[in-house]
């Protein structure tokens, strides 16, 4: 997680809980991809281009589309 040069804490918090396996619940990733979504709303370019290249992202809006479509 330290070679993400451009994103900010908030940003660095949505990474570590993936990639720490924090997240058990369907509630916890509803939850982390609606911090996700209030993130993005106040990064910059640059942040907002290296956590779309990171991939994180994307597999917190697979796996809630998941979760939305098994409801």
């Amino acid at each position: 997680m330290s070679s993400y040069k451009h994103i900010g804490p908030e940003g660095k918090y949505i990474i570590d809980r993936i990639a720490k396996n924090k997240v058990k619940s369907d509630e916890e990733w509803l939850a982390l991809e609606a911090k996700m979504i209030e993130y993005l709303k106040t990064a910059s370019d640059e942040e907002e281009l290296e956590f779309a290249e990171s991939g994180y992202g994307e597999m917190i809006y697979m796996v809630c589309e998941a979760i939305r479509s098994r409801a």
